[in-house]
């Protein structure tokens, strides 16, 4: 018999592959049985909030995540995330107010990289933006989060400045 904590791992992993085929009824399918094992999981409420991002419910996708980082303080990747989606909705102010929860991360993180290289954009500081972002990226894992993401704010600085 499999232990909880052996299926939760699978469920979690069925949702993300889900997720990435842009399958969201199959990733909430899987997030709803893994919910069922662990109530109040903060990598499973974080998860149905990314799910809902992915189908354009911002409001469901950031209260999703706001409650995971209440059950779990440590949940970086979701402060990201909150910060990412407010910017993205041009809530700067409160896009910055959430990533300062990642400043205990250290200015070498991937996260805080991150941050600041989109900060930095939006200001038109393409060159800080720039070198912020590249160094995310050589500290991130060549598969991390948000990469996809960096890499096309990078191709718009490449745009903006041919211009």
């Amino acid at each position: 018999m499999e232990s909880q904590s052996t299926e939760l791992g699978k469920l979690l992993g069925a949702a993300l592959l889900a997720m990435a085929r842009h399958s969201p009824a199959d990733a909430l399918s899987a997030l709803r049985r893994a919910e069922q094992l662990e109530p109040g999981n903060a990598t499973v409420l974080y998860l149905r909030g990314a799910v809902h991002m992915q189908t354009g419910a911002l409001d469901k996708a950031l209260d999703l995540m706001r409650q995971a980082v209440k059950v779990d303080p440590q949940l970086y990747v979701a402060y990201f995330h909150i910060g990412f989606l407010l910017f993205n909705d041009d809530r700067e102010d409160e896009a910055a107010e959430a990533w300062k929860a990642l400043m205990p991360l250290g200015p070498d993180h991937p996260l805080v990289l991150f941050t600041q290289g989109v900060q930095a954009w939006s200001r038109d500081d393409f060159v800080s933006a720039r070198k912020y972002l590249q160094r995310g990226l050589e500290f991130n894992s060549p598969d991390g989060l948000f990469n996809a993401e960096m890499r096309q704010i990078l191709a718009w600085i490449d745009e903006e400045e041919e211009n």
